[in-house]
């Protein structure tokens, strides 16, 4: 996938509570059009879309894809096509009037995913890629959760489980499970939710690497934190948040502030989604519990 698309894709669904991750390669498919191959290709059915042409777009790009398909049959750059123009579509459909835009973009990415597996077969690990993207504009949940399972099965049997963008995806099936509207609060369903996160701590790195500060034990309980949180089980979210927190600053100094401060916003933000209407009371308690000499940390304790 051409990682300027996915990042608008991915910017476009900052409002759901789907949080695809970027890609840790731009593609995984061998062959894949580039970046610019793709953007000029797409060039024409863009346009018609961004002017409210909906129907010519769509003209145009099967046109595109039966040229294509001459070329290089059913190739990887059939599906990349497909799952271009269903990023774009999805991307561009938030705008006033163009809701109508999501759907179709979906059914391109679907589409997608069916032209990868002929393309490379069904264990190839752009297949996964593919099925993510899918369930990234997927409003379903129960639909989500679907694709993410079958893009799990592809990884374990590609990468393993321990590979990053495995660990990716486990880490949104677990979000996902721990969604207030899916638990009902219910506490069985919670603490279910909670050993999906509990289980991919145990084989996260303990510090980040660089630049993939989700990929890491303490980010997890951070999720994990606000997961509980969002449930409105605050004790075992500030239990989890003060692990967190003593993991996280065991990092570089160059890492552990600036991931303090992301998490402890998130977490704040969760604990208001739950109910908690002292939310600086319980944060100045998880810090007074992990102290720390982060700028974030006085600013909490101070206010």
């Amino acid at each position: 996938m051409r990682l300027p698309l996915v990042i608008a894709f991915v910017a476009a669904l900052v409002g759901s509570s789907f949080p695809l991750q970027a890609r840790d390669t731009v593609s995984t498919a061998p062959e894949s059009l580039t970046d610019d191959e793709a953007m000029q290709l797409l060039a024409e059915p863009m346009r018609l879309v961004s002017s409210d042409k909906i129907a010519d777009a769509r003209s145009k790009f099967e046109m595109l894809l039966k040229d294509v398909q001459q070329h290089h049959g059913e190739s990887v750059q059939v599906a990349d096509l497909m799952s271009s123009f269903g990023i774009f579509l999805i991307g561009t459909s938030f705008a006033p009037g163009r809701e109508a835009q999501r759907p179709l973009g979906q059914a391109y990415l679907h589409r997608a995913v069916s032209a990868y597996r002929t393309a490379l077969g069904g264990s190839n690990p752009a297949v996964a890629e593919a099925l993510l993207i899918e369930a990234a504009g997927e409003p379903s949940a129960t639909a989500r959760e679907t694709l993410l399972k079958e893009a799990l099965q592809v990884q374990l049997g590609s990468l393993g489980q321990k590979h990053p963008d495995t660990r990716k995806t486990l880490l949104l099936l677990a979000v996902l499970r721990g969604d207030p509207d899916r638990t009902r609060r219910d506490p069985v369903q919670v603490e279910a939710a909670a050993n999906a996160f509990r289980e991919l701590i145990d084989i996260s790195p303990d510090v980040m690497a660089r630049g993939k500060m989700q990929d890491s034990a303490g980010a997890v309980r951070f999720e994990l934190a606000a997961m509980y949180a969002r449930n409105g089980m605050i004790d075992r979210a500030v239990t989890e948040a003060i692990e967190a927190r003593k993991q996280v600053l065991k990092w570089p100094d160059v890492y552990r502030c600036g991931t303090i401060e992301i998490e402890m916003g998130t977490l704040a933000r969760a604990l208001i989604e739950g109910g908690q209407a002292h939310v600086k009371d319980v944060a100045r308690g998880i810090v007074k519990k992990s102290p720390s000499d982060c700028a974030i940390d006085t600013i909490i304790v101070d206010n």
